[in-house]
């Protein structure tokens, strides 16, 4: 699991429910995190919205929910990949990370703690 990718997941391990879900971080910290955010046809938020020519799984007018942003572990991620519970989708493109990426952070809906964890994780992945 890396920044800039994407999937759907058929069980609650802590994200919502068969909603496209964008990682923005690499994994991060012990145990190691990610930070996501999801993908509703709700309008929720018009911060950003995605369109079909955005992302292969947009089938039409979605919004990124940012007040369901979530840190998720990996350990119950990666096991749910393994069992099938969450599927892989295309990647973002590397505009669209960066689109979702300063839109969280400029977010009203997203914790001040969780817009800091972004940034410092962001720091780590260009260090390499």
């Amino acid at each position: 699991m890396r920044s800039g990718d994407s999937f759907k997941i058929r069980s609650n391990l802590g994200v919502q429910e068969d909603h496209l879900h964008f990682v923005l971080t690499d994994p991060y910290g012990h145990p190691e995190h990610v930070i996501l955010v999801n993908m509703t046809s709700t309008p929720c938020d018009e911060m950003v919205v995605l369109n079909p020519i955005d992302h292969p799984q947009v089938k039409h007018a979605s919004y990124i929910w940012f007040a369901q942003s979530t840190k998720a572990p990996v350990a119950p991620l990666t096991k749910a990949f393994a069992t099938g519970l969450a599927v892989n989708c295309e990647p973002s493109t590397p505009q669209l990370l960066k689109k979702l990426r300063q839109s969280f952070l400029m977010s009203d809906e997203v914790p001040r703690d969780l817009k800091k964890e972004l940034v410092d994780a962001i720091k780590k992945e260009t260090v390499r």
